[in-house]
């Protein structure tokens, strides 16, 4: 492979080039995670009882998605800390306990599959709502964009 080497006059260009890959990562982690999303929306429509586990199946990928969006942005700079990886890590084992509990409510047959698959669609949505808060705004304007659409 070829190897490109930049040489730079000034400081500025050097900040320009960094800022513009990190908004490229974030466009690519929106574009996937909206990918994904309505993907879900199709499959609830055609198969009801199977966005239950369609939106199970969403949540370790969303938050891994999200955690590594924020190391990404994060990885040359000391506002990476192991306090931070943990605060999100506990943030989105939050919705991991929510769902358990959501999967314990359709066992007992307080809820149905479908049912339980938009309780934890909201709260998916809340959860990288409230990620993109602290991590990144490119998920709030994510979040706006599928409250839109669905």
């Amino acid at each position: 492979g070829e190897k490109v080497v930049h040489s730079y006059d000034n400081e500025d260009e050097i900040v320009i080039e960094k800022h513009h890959h990190h908004w490229k990562m974030r466009l690519i982690v929106t574009l996937v995670m909206l990918f994904f999303s309505f993907i879900g929306l199709i499959f609830s429509d055609i198969r009801q009882n199977g966005a239950w586990d369609y939106w199970r199946i969403m949540v370790p990928v969303f938050a891994a998605l999200s955690i590594f969006l924020s190391w990404y942005l994060k990885k040359n700079k000391s506002a990476l800390t192991k306090l931070s990886i943990w605060h999100e890590l506990i943030h989105w084992s939050g919705l991991a306990l929510a769902v358990y509990l959501i999967s314990t409510f359709l066992h007992i047959g307080l809820m149905g599959r479908f049912e339980a698959g938009l309780v934890i669609l909201v709260m998916l949505g809340l959860t990288t709502f409230l990620a993109g808060i602290y991590v990144v705004l490119c998920l709030i304007l994510f979040m706006i964009g599928k409250t839109f659409f669905y």
